[in-house]
């Protein structure tokens, strides 16, 4: 299974522990780059020293037998695997080099900005509006300085290929490949041999011990900046900061830890001076005691001359080596840049693409900003309309509605006044009617009982009489009923034609509450009728009903709005017709708008 994940945010520090890890990266950076340097330089320093007293090559030549030595060999092998014959043939032809693919693509980018330059500076002239923020040039600050960095990195590079080619074409690496060509056998068939007597005793031990020192002791204070490296890569001191109280306290005590590989580091190198003095001492005897030896000289030389060619064709590789790790490098970020370019040119494309859309947008508007007014102006003439013309008419309009509105309220209230009298009038005949006699019996003893029974009623019956004149005169009204007591009244009988008529069927009367005047009213005969109010207070009345109110004259001739006219127009109506309707509606636009429609 997967490890967990860190929690979220767990290696977020604060700021102060932000600054105390910057400290700590700076410092300890500077402190591996100080042992680096200083070990570099100590080493190169013994190397050097060594070479100039032909160490260790002499003590190999005197100890070695008729052969190379083992150590020589092995690094004669190691130049041969790499194949160097052709690594240098690649390098003079630059066959599969990246270097050619960088050139392309540098020319390719610095032709595609100066394109973009000169299209938007002519988009410029064309469209004399066009003024963005950042310009392009402006834009192609950052690209154009890559540019020159990485075309001066190439020219560099050039000078150094050069200088390479010229390495690689000297008779001395000739000389040096040729050696490098011959196997461990031919090499020791090479080496110069003893004739007759033995290598004379010489006594190698102390110089062989002092050598076997300082070899150990380069090697010691190289396992111990490997080891600093080391520990530095493996420090996890984003974690130590976060759990830190003091940020300062702990990059402090951390440093402290590498402190110590630096102080062993400085005590090797200052040991250094003390073993090279002891080797050349004993350098010195041996070169005496071998002084008188002709063969170990002649074989000491053979030696110098395979290492030297071993060392040069070493140092050919390595350049050659660093060249194309530096194409293989450049050629990625050089791809970037050129893409970016490319980029560039899309984004300028863009940017026209969008002024000339807003350029067009904005014709577009003032076309049809344009064109409204034209027709403004043309509603305007057609309606014979000024700007003052048109102050004028709206005041007259206004005055004509406000004319119109008081007639109205004049007619509203005079309905009102005659409505109230008319009111008054029949509440006072009510009264009249309620307050007469009531009838004289018929002479034969039958009156109001005997027609409530069916008897008939002679002929010379005397009909109820009344003070007052009726409600309404009219031939369709029926006469009030006579009053009787109780402020109950019966319907008055129906006419009888002879005294054989069969008789009517008892009267019901409707129920009476115990007020005397709970009386549902029967509905009026026709509109206007008189209305029969059995909830009076002391008796029932006839209260005429009021006809309705005639609607209110329509205002004629006047004139349209311009602005209601051009409106409707806008949607399609015709003119005329838009006045016509705007005229019979008083304005009313949606009254107008509705009569064009039904038209």
């Amino acid at each position: 299974t997967d490890p967990p994940s860190p929690p979220l945010f767990s290696t977020l520090l604060p700021k102060n522990a932000r600054a105390a890890l910057s400290r700590f990266a700076a410092q300890l950076a500077s402190d591996k780059a100080s042992a680096t340097s200083k070990i570099a330089e100590s080493s190169a320093a013994a190397r050097a020293a060594l070479s100039r007293a032909n160490l260790p090559q002499s003590l190999e030549a005197h100890l070695a037998g008729d052969g190379l030595p083992e150590a020589l060999w092995a690094r004669v092998a190691a130049a041969r695997a790499l194949n160097p014959r052709a690594a240098f043939a690649a390098a003079l032809s630059s066959a599969g080099s990246p270097k050619a693919e960088i050139q392309a693509l540098l020319q390719k980018a610095e032709q595609a900005l100066n394109a973009q330059l000169s299209d938007d500076n002519r988009f410029r002239v064309e469209n004399s509006g066009y003024a963005p923020q950042v310009t392009v040039a402006a834009q192609q600050g950052d690209l154009r300085r890559d540019l020159a960095y990485y075309t001066g990195l190439l020219d560099k590079a050039e000078r150094s290929d050069a200088v390479v080619r010229g390495n690689l074409g000297n008779e001395g690496a000739e000389m040096a490949l040729a050696t490098l060509d011959k196997s461990r056998a031919e090499l020791d068939a090479d080496m110069p041999k003893r004739e007759g007597a033995a290598a004379p005793a010489i006594d190698t031990s102390g110089l062989s011990a002092a050598l076997a020192d300082l070899s150990m002791l380069m090697t010691v204070r190289d396992a111990a900046l490997a080891h600093f490296a080391k520990k530095a890569d493996s420090l996890d001191m984003t974690a130590l900061l976060s759990a830190a109280a003091d940020p300062d306290a702990c990059v402090a005590d951390t440093l402290a830890g590498f402190d110590e590989v630096q102080v062993d580091i400085d005590k090797n190198l200052s040991s250094q001076n003390e073993v090279l003095a002891r080797v050349f001492s004993e350098n010195q005897k041996f070169a005496a005691a071998r002084s008188a030896d002709e063969a170990t000289q002649k074989r000491e030389a053979y030696l110098v001359s395979v290492s030297t060619a071993a060392a040069t064709v070493e140092s050919l590789l390595k350049q050659v080596q660093e060249g194309r790790g530096f194409y293989d490098g450049v050629v990625e970020r050089v791809r970037q840049l050129h893409q970016t370019c490319m980029d560039q040119e899309v984004m300028v494309g863009v940017m026209h693409a969008d002024f000339l859309e807003d350029s067009q947008m904005r014709q577009r508007s003032q076309s049809q900003e344009a064109a409204d007014a034209e027709l403004a102006a043309r509603l305007a003439q057609d309606c014979n309309f000024t700007a003052n013309d048109s102050a004028t008419a709206r005041r007259e309009q206004e005055e004509a509605d406000a004319a119109l509105a008081a007639a109205m309220a004049q007619e509203d209230q005079e309905a009102a006044q005659q409505e109230q009298q008319r009111s008054s009038n029949a509440e006072a005949d009510a009264a009249a009617a309620l307050a007469a006699p009531a009838p004289a019996p018929a002479a034969s003893g039958q009156g109001w009982m005997s027609w409530l029974s069916g008897s008939p009623a002679p002929a010379d019956a005397a009909s109820p009489t009344s003070t007052s004149a009726p409600l309404i005169k009219n031939e369709h009204s029926p006469a009030p009923p006579p009053a009787t007591r109780g402020g109950y009244a019966p319907p008055p009988p129906p006419p009888i034609s002879d005294s054989d008529a069969p008789p009517l069927p008892a009267y019901q009367p409707p129920s009476i509450s115990p007020t005397g005047n709970n009386i549902s009213a029967p509905p009026p005969a026709f509109p206007g009728a008189p209305v029969y109010n059995a909830g009076g207070g002391s008796g029932s009345t006839w209260v005429p009903q009021p006809p309705p109110m005639p609607p209110p004259p329509a205002a004629a001739g006047v004139a349209a709005d311009a602005g209601k006219v051009a409106t409707l127009v806008g949607m399609g109506f015709d003119t005329e017709k838009v006045k016509k309707a705007l005229s019979d509606h008083n304005n009313d636009e949606e009254n107008a708008l509705n009569q064009l429609i039904s038209d």
